[in-house]
């Protein structure tokens, strides 16, 4: 053979591997796809410190963030559930062999008392207002009855969410001394994770929490094998370290706002995902509306009705949102939102007294002499709400308010003084609903008095027989009903004047993979399937 016929021979053979190899690349890519593997490291940031991680009764967000991980939700330690006819007991049956990371059995008896630890008096649990009324028995170590004043038709929900404490750990601690104990910052949990360490500078802030794989957990194994909380004092801090790749996903009640020279300004973060693709956003529904809501003790000019209308009418909700992005927020104008991804509202047909309507919001504070009307808005120092309290001041002042004050204060100054001793006048604020559904906890007559959070102190007996109703009721469509005829008049009565919905905003590393998109109703919850979050992937075939 020649030395041309070796150099074709030899050349067709490499054309022919080639061609091989692709076309082997293409089978394994056409037949395989990529899986989650165990592996890897993940870095939340966070702002704030943690400071009791304990979820029966803290209501500090970074220690419910830290708890979601460490604490198991019942719903992962319920082995069975029975449901009386009159539905006012619930027979729970837990799973067998749960213990503690420390190793110690978890039994009914944690239950029960993480049960009353969130109805007793000095906890001042935010769950409370979920127990009220209803009492535990121990029939054996795994069984346990709770048993309710009257049908509850969310009741489920609220079992499978309560996370449980250990009774061996803060038994013997009187409630008022749990942040005094060495346990409120190194928790001994049940859930997918376990804390291992955390950093503490010298001036006590705490700069860092350590994770990794409970094995002692009931459920899955996480995918992540270390978990990371970086902590930061302002969120500005928080925003700055991941635009410097120092922390992987942040989570913010705020728009993230692409491509927007109003966001550009407030919010870094949209001119990042201009110039790369490695940043994804994920939109969490959350069941979260922002409104205007009004004392009417404060101010005889607000007991009208002509005057509260007046001022909704001339807000233009629709050129509002536009401040925070396409697409982020939705007007709205009542307490039901029932998709906070697509912001669906219900009003059963009845006509819509929100709709923006300059000329008569002019004629009745016109009527109303408006031109001597002083108003005072309270609102926290949050800068999404200093644009809103901005725009709604000018647009008030257009349709002929005399004069309007911003009151901005420190958001636990709004909890402690506005929300807890109703000092205000009227309060820009925002409220969660744990069910879209249940209205109860914000406009029932009988959370009027504080510590409640009725804190317009609305009533309206119809309203009332609506919302108790909706509790009773099982049929969903029912439900819905019900709640879109009490939503209405709420709306029509006009005690808050309904502003905007908002979801939940989570921004991440492209590396991160399954958190879903499931509705949240606290943000904390957007861990809650945190065992299929991974970092690391591999090919597997089909």
């Amino acid at each position: 053979m020649s030395a041309r016929e070796r150099a074709v021979f030899f050349g067709a053979l490499i054309v022919l591997a080639l061609s091989l190899i692709i076309r082997g690349v293409m089978l394994v890519r056409e037949n395989s796809i990529f899986v989650p593997v165990r592996g890897g490291s993940y870095i939340e940031g966070v702002a704030g410190q943690p400071t009791l991680i304990n979820p029966a009764v803290s209501q500090n967000p970074v220690d419910l963030d830290i708890s979601a991980l460490v604490y198991s939700p019942l719903s992962d330690l319920i082995a069975n559930t029975e449901v009386q006819p009159d539905g006012k007991t619930y027979a729970v049956k837990l799973k067998e062999h749960l213990v503690w990371d420390d190793g110690t059995p978890l039994t009914s008896d944690d239950v029960i008392f993480t049960v009353q630890t969130i109805q007793g008096p000095d906890s001042n649990s935010p769950a409370a207002k979920n127990w009220q009324g209803v009492t535990i028995e121990r029939v054996s170590e795994l069984h346990i009855n709770f048993t309710l004043p009257d049908p509850f038709s969310f009741f489920p929900d609220v079992l499978k969410r309560t996370r449980v404490v250990p009774k061996h750990i803060f038994g013997n601690i009187p409630v008022e001394n749990y942040r005094l104990s060495d346990y409120s910052l190194e928790p001994v949990g049940n859930g997918p994770y376990k804390v291992v360490s955390f950093k503490k500078q010298k001036d006590g802030f705490i700069t860092e929490y350590h994770l990794v794989p409970n094995s002692r957990y009931a459920g899955q194994t996480p995918y992540i094998s270390d978990f990371y909380f970086r902590f930061y004092q302002t969120e500005n801090d928080l925003t700055d370290a991941f635009l410097a790749r120092k922390v992987h996903g942040i989570g913010s009640i705020t728009p993230f706002t692409v491509n927007s020279s109003a966001a550009s300004s407030s919010n870094p973060l949209g001119d990042l995902l201009t110039e790369t693709s490695r940043i994804k956003i994920d939109v969490l529904p959350m069941p979260r509306y922002y409104a205007i809501f009004i004392n009417q003790a404060s101010d005889p000019a607000l007991k009208s009705l002509s005057v509260r209308r007046a001022l909704d009418l001339a807000i233009d909700k629709t050129k509002l949102v536009s401040l925070f992005g396409e697409g982020n927020a939705a007007p709205i104008s009542n307490p039901l939102v029932v998709n906070p991804l697509d912001f669906s509202t219900s009003t059963s047909g009845v006509e819509d007294s929100g709709a923006y309507d300059p000329d008569t919001a002019r004629n009745l504070l016109a009527a109303a002499g408006a031109q001597n009307m002083k108003l005072t808005i309270t609102v926290p120092d949050v800068p999404i709400l200093a644009s809103a309290v901005d725009f709604v001041k000018r647009a008030w002042v257009s349709a002929g308010v005399g004069e309007v004050t911003i009151n901005t204060v420190d958001t636990s100054a709004v909890i402690e003084d506005a929300i807890q001793s109703r000092d205000f006048e009227l309060l820009l604020f925002g409220n969660i609903l744990e069910n879209p559904l249940d209205l109860f906890p914000f406009w029932h007559s009988s959370q009027r008095m504080s510590p409640k959070l009725n804190i317009t102190s609305y009533q309206n007996t119809e309203v009332d027989r609506l919302i108790e109703n909706v509790r009773k009721a099982t049929d969903k469509n029912e439900q819905l009903r019900m709640t879109s005829q009490a939503a209405a008049r709420i709306q029509n009565d006009e005690p808050a004047i309904f502003l905007f919905a908002l979801p939940y905003f989570y921004a991440h590393t492209d590396k991160l993979s399954g958190i879903g998109t499931d509705a949240v109703a606290m943000p904390s919850n957007r861990f809650q399937n945190i065992v299929d979050w991974s970092v690391l992937k591999a090919r597997a075939l089909r």
